[in-house]
């Protein structure tokens, strides 16, 4: 049964980030009593916007959106810059830390602006554009205590790449569905490669 169902629009980072954190998260998989995260389901990506779509056209009219948005959309440079934190709620989360660059604020922006029609729709206000904080998840299920644990099992890993500027190629279109279980799924509806930037 869904707990949860919604879509997102997201940023996916090049390849070698990619694998970067595909590699991170079997690392943390290695520790014991720590839930496991990695899975096939779930790829790096930094959240522009997240909306809760209740029947078919809505997602048809989102797609039809960001089509006819994306290319105006750039490829956005970041870099990473290390691990950073959500604490206190539910659960802690561990995620890598992004160098925020105004091209990359723009793009998120301008989505929201795009989706004004669907604003009710919009989970949370930390996808308002005053609010927003890129990064990307290495781990959203952690426990009080665990993150500097974590961070000490993965930061060797981590500090080979940290500086080092890299881009985000694609833009996608994916559905959200967290399973009464607690299992999360990620099902992509559509991958947009970004132009080059000259």
């Amino acid at each position: 049964m869904l707990v949860k169902d919604y879509y997102v629009i997201a940023l996916l980072p090049e390849d070698r980030i990619l694998k970067l954190v595909d590699r991170l998260q079997e690392k943390i998989d290695e520790i014991s009593d720590i839930e496991k995260v990695s899975s096939p389901e779930f790829f790096a990506h930094v959240t522009l916007s997240c909306l809760h779509i209740y029947n078919d056209g809505d997602v048809d009219a989102i797609e039809k959106m960001v089509e006819d948005h994306v290319h105006n959309i750039g490829q956005k440079s970041s870099r990473l810059l290390g691990f950073g934190s959500f604490l206190g709620g539910e659960n802690d989360v561990l995620f890598l830390n992004l160098v925020i660059k105004q091209d990359l604020l723009g793009c998120q922006k301008s989505f929201y602006k795009q989706l004004n029609g669907y604003q009710d729709h919009v989970l949370g206000p930390h996808l308002e554009p005053e609010q927003w904080a890129p990064h990307m998840t290495l781990h959203a299920d952690l426990k009080q205590g665990q993150i500097a644990r974590v961070i000490d099992h993965i930061y060797d890993d981590l500090y080979a790449e940290s500086g080092q500027d890299f881009v985000f190629d694609k833009l996608v279109l994916y559905r959200r569905q967290i399973l009464d279980d607690g299992r999360k799924k990620m099902v992509i509806k559509r991958v947009w490669p970004l132009k080059t930037n000259i």
